[in-house]
């Protein structure tokens, strides 16, 4: 079998092991699941690239199973995972994660500087009031030549913007955690799910470029049709 097909049972397979109230609780694994084929793609891309495989960190690891579909998939010695719900850390620690509770708006990583051949920041950013912290540190302890994969909304998605046009706020601008605000009927989210803001894929390209990181790929994906209860699929940038 190639590596690519290789590659796609396993995150297949994978995923089909996730429990669904943990599955739903990251977008980018439930895009995964939609798209295993752009999961294939993202793997080849950082196999090729990789030139060292002994440690990988996840800022904002939650349960730990992207964290562990990357290791295992790209044979990591060590994996390492940062965030703030400590429930969450007790579930990723066993899966083998050396965890760390902090807050990646305000402090410092606990790691020496060039130490990771990877960082992975998937759903976390568009969480956060301001990035300069974690890129600053994902960059410090980063190795020359690492890489960083960061999967993010984008703020000049179609349906942002006809909701602006509209009068709607804007599905990746939230003003509440219990409340969901004047969403557009296009868009049938029920939930907070707490995203402080996005951004659109220029500003993305600024801010990376500010701390010093060369954008080596952009993969573009679509909301899936089980995470919106759409009949047609969207297109959305992440």
């Amino acid at each position: 079998m190639s590596k690519e097909g290789t590659y796609l049972r396993f995150i297949k397979e994978f995923i089909k092991k996730i429990p669904e109230e943990h599955l739903s609780a990251s977008a980018t694994l439930t895009i995964f699941k939609d798209s295993p084929k752009l999961a294939t793609k993202i793997l080849l891309f950082m196999d090729h690239f990789l030139e060292d495989r002994a440690n990988m960190l996840d800022l904002g690891c939650g349960y730990g199973y992207l964290t562990t579909l990357f290791k295992t998939a790209l044979n990591f010695k060590n994996s390492y995972g940062v965030d703030i719900d400590e429930e969450r850390l007790k579930i990723a620690e066993k899966f083998g994660l050396k965890t760390y509770r902090l807050d990646l708006e305000k402090n410092t990583l606990p790691f020496p500087n060039n130490y990771f051949d990877l960082a992975i920041a998937t759903g976390i950013l568009n969480h956060l009031k301001f990035w300069d912290n974690l890129l600053s540190e994902a960059h410090r302890v980063l190795k020359s030549g690492g890489l960083l994969f960061i999967s993010n909304p984008n703020m000049g998605w179609w349906v942002n913007r006809i909701s602006l046009l509209l009068g709607y706020q804007p599905p990746d601008v939230e003003i509440s955690k219990i409340y969901t605000v004047n969403l557009p009927p296009f868009y049938p989210r029920k939930r907070s799910i707490e995203y402080v803001h996005s951004v659109t894929l220029g500003g993305m390209m600024q801010i990376l470029s500010a701390y010093n990181f060369r954008c080596l790929k952009v993969f573009p994906t679509r909301i899936p049709r089980s995470d919106l209860d759409l009949k047609n699929r969207q297109y959305h940038p992440s």
